[in-house]
């Protein structure tokens, strides 16, 4: 009997080992067949003569065709085998309609992408674009769709489809567009900002309000009455407030330039490395366009035609975000019982009302409206006051307008000289950007362009009236009087999301802490003789300027005999300032910055508002370095007269500084353990690339998360990496470049991997490099042959 059992189980086990292969063999052939076809000949019934694809080792393909054409229709193509899932996502996120596919979880980020009306601004620009950029728009949504038509007929779409039970619908131009207003979302903004300082001024008080935000704002008298609009127009922020997603506050990049009076060729060296979340697949496409009037080389966004950032025969450029104040709110005043009828100089009229129905999976279609005003949308969505149903704010935008990047985009690509390129950037207008650029001809020059806007009154801090003309914006300022240099005596330009060049015009109230950019410019001025590999170790540089600044002072500033764990405070001093990830005073400097700001802050306020809080770093900045160098923060709350009290003279900073450490110390030791030998600042930075389907299942995320790994550096260092608040990093440079013009040869690094698909072997082969600087590299006249495809006309 108990043979036959054991028997029996035998057989079970075999029976089920059997059924794992079948269904594992059969799981890997459906995942498998969806691989893109890099080799042999493919027919494209929308060519009208054959295009070569050649990819090198990497899987980054330069495409050869003999006209425009046919150019960007096998451009299409190849974007859409690659990253077609990517492509698509992007579209249905900046269009608001990733419900439909995702279910009820997207339903309020799609009824935010509605209020920011991303794809209906594309629809209006698209109006405005030449009939020659329109054509190229087309073109190449014709490759996108011939791919889209062969992998439905051939049953080879992306597995992604497949797991979300549904197909893509045919590309459009105006998707193109979309994709690329999403990067003005996503690179400019601070309406949270003025949001915010409305609160603090609602909340903790008038005086409080001007002790926190930069000397310039009492300055403007215009802001006195400003104040007063405000004052019981009190915003309304809670946990839906608090969890609304925002674009990262670090985003933004580096780029640098040297001229050949610096370096050891001669010739110039153009760097750039833009900052945006890391993810799987990368943000960008690298790859290299070919016909007999025009090379170019660099990256895009999957989505879009042409190339962005890079290089061709004549010119290299890259860019940072300028990152001006782009996005005001307006208190708006509808008339009593009509949501549509707004105030404007004692008079009522009616809004604009665009009406949705948000397809949501599994569940009834929900009706959503956006109410647009002479300014722009009603953002209740986002941001409302509180008590009033007669108030909102409404918000104006730069994006939201007609603007013509792509045309930009396309004019850059065939540039030849620094009068081409400058003109070519006029019609980039948003999201605005920081632009360097040098040529064969050794000149080196830097342009922030897009529209700035020029208020009547105010300066962008705050709120203004939107029931009366006295507000707005009168204009933009003029495109010759952007910030500008062109071979400046330093024979070098950076820029890193912080005021390049001073105005005489408002730019910005928020700009990037000033590390990365200190940074570049102290190694920059001090060598001469620069090389490639001096540009790639700056790219990979990780001295902490923000502790170098910080730290000595708040070491004289503690009272030690209060610390409780001293060789914390040893760790500390003698630190060399560089986050490196196998050291413990980075991981104990950053974790005390964040303590510092709740304990400044976090008592002042609920914590959904302190979690909405933007850009802490430049309230708290602002409050350390007044205290610091002796000025008295004594701040009131001006509503109760109850003390609120930020840092009050030295004793003040004394204890905020001490019990800060102490509470460091608790957190790290119950984290970590008491052996302060074994705290590593990679245990809480560890770089990972996550897909976005990575989070529906742990299977998922097993197959197409990519190895995670601890990594130096942090967020204020030139080798910019963030961390969330589980300590992934997942913010930094997403694709690193550096130019050369002795050799004409680039060199870049595009993280995770050139490929969207788990099984490539180019999915994943770039994280090894990101972390140890092992750049890739091209050059136009040297085309790969590792892998051929050529696509064909057909019948």
């Amino acid at each position: 009997m108990k043979n036959k059992v054991i028997k029996i189980l035998k057989g079970l086990a075999i029976v089920l080992v059997t059924l794992l292969l079948l269904v594992g063999g059969y799981g890997y052939y459906f995942v498998h067949k969806s691989l893109p076809t890099v080799e042999g000949k493919t027919e494209l019934k929308i060519l009208d003569n054959s295009v070569k694809i050649s990819r090198d080792k990497n899987g980054i393909p330069t495409i050869e065709a003999e006209n425009d054409s046919d150019l960007y229709k096998a451009q299409g193509y190849i974007h859409a085998q690659d990253r077609l899932f990517q492509m698509d996502l992007a579209r249905r996120q900046a269009s608001g309609r990733l419900s439909e596919v995702v279910g009820e979880a997207a339903l309020e980020n799609d009824k935010k992408f509605l209020v920011f009306s991303l794809r209906k601004a594309a629809e209006e620009s698209y109006k405005d674009y030449s009939e020659e950029a329109k054509k190229i728009l087309e073109n190449y949504a014709q490759g996108v769709n011939s791919f889209i038509e062969e992998a439905k007929r051939d049953n080879k779409l992306p597995y992604e489809f497949s797991l979300l039970g549904y197909s893509p619908e045919n590309w459009t131009p105006i998707d193109s567009l979309t994709v690329g207003k999403y990067m003005a979302y996503d690179l400019g903004g601070h309406w949270d900002h003025l949001g915010f300082n409305n609160w603090i001024l609602n909340n903790l008080g008038e005086e409080n309000l001007k002790q926190l935000l930069p000397d310039s704002f009492s300055k403007n008298k215009d802001n006195e009455e400003i104040i007063k609009a405000n004052q019981g127009i009190d915003v309304s922020i809670d946990k839906n407030t608090a969890k609304t997603e925002r674009p990262p506050m670090e985003n933004g990049s580096n780029n640098w330039v040297v001229s050949g009076k610096k370096t050891k060729s001669g010739k110039p060296l153009l760097a750039d490395d833009p900052h945006l979340g890391l993810g799987t697949p990368s943000v960008w496409y690298q790859m290299s366009l070919s016909t007999p009037n025009n090379k170019v080389s660099g990256v895009i966004f999957p989505g879009v035609p042409g190339i962005i950032l890079g290089h061709n025969e004549h010119i290299a450029w890259g860019v940072t975000n300028f990152g001006p104040d782009v996005q005001d709110l307006y208190i708006e005043k509808r008339q009593e019982n009509n949501p549509y009828k707004f105030k404007y100089d004692n008079e009522y009229y009616d809004a604009k009302v665009d009406r949705y129905s948000i397809k949501v999976k599994g569940k009834d279609a929900v009706d959503f409206e956006v109410v647009n005003t002479k300014h722009g949308p009603i953002i209740d969505q986002l941001l409302k006051p509180l008590g009033n149903k007669d108030t909102s704010f409404s918000m104006q935008w730069t994006a939201l307008e007609s603007t013509q990047e792509l045309e930009a985009i396309l004019n850059i690509d065939k540039a030849k000289n620094w009068q081409e390129f400058e003109k070519s950037l006029e019609k980039f207008k948003a999201p605005a950007q920081n632009f360097v650029f040098a040529d064969n001809e050794g000149n080196i020059a830097y342009k922030s362009n897009g529209n700035v806007p020029i208020r009547k009154k105010g300066d962008g801090n705050l709120p203004v009236p939107g029931y009366s003309s006295d507000y707005g914006w009168s204009g933009y300022v003029s495109y010759d009087k952007l910030p500008k240099l062109v071979n400046p005596e330093e024979g070098f330009i950076a820029t890193a999301n912080t005021e390049t060049v001073k105005t005489d015009y408002h730019t910005s109230n928020v700009w990037a802490q000033p590390y990365r950019k200190a940074r570049i410019d102290e190694v920059l001025s001090k060598k001469n003789n620069l090389t490639v590999d001096d540009m790639k170790k700056l790219q990979m540089d990780t001295k902490n300027l923000y502790a170098q600044e910080f730290l000595p002072n708040f070491l004289k500033n503690i009272n030690v005999d209060k610390i409780s764990k001293k060789e914390v405070v040893d760790k500390l001093k003698s630190w060399n300032n560089v986050d490196e990830k196998d050291e413990a005073a980075p991981l104990i400097f950053d974790l005390w910055m964040k303590k510092i700001q709740s304990y400044i802050l976090k008592d002042k306020m609920d914590a959904d508002v302190y979690k909405f809080m933007p850009h802490k770093e430049s309230y708290v900045d602002k409050v350390l370095r007044d205290s610091l160098n002796g000025k008295k923060v004594n701040l009131r709350d001006s509503l109760n007269g109850k003390k609120v009290n930020l840092i009050e003279e030295k004793n003040g900073l004394q204890e905020v500084l001490t019990n800060s450490l102490n509470e460091t110390i608790t957190e790290l030791e119950g984290k970590y353990g008491n052996d302060v030998s074994k705290w590593k600042w990679g245990i809480a930075h560890t770089l990972g690339f996550r897909h976005p389907l990575s989070k529906s299942s742990a299977l998922l995320a097993y197959f197409l998360n990519p190895k995670e790994y601890p990594i130096s550096g942090s967020k204020v260092t030139v080798q910019a990496a963030r961390q969330n608040d589980e300590g992934l990093v997942n913010h930094g440079a997403s694709w690193r470049f550096v130019y050369d013009f002795e050799t004409k040869t680039g060199h870049h690094i595009v993280g995770p991997g050139q490929s969207g698909h788990f099984l490539s072997d180019n999915y994943d082969d770039q994280i090894e490099k990101w972390i140890k600087g092992e750049y890739t590299s091209e050059s136009i006249g040297n085309i790969p042959k590792d892998k051929v495809l050529e696509l064909v006309p057909g019948k």
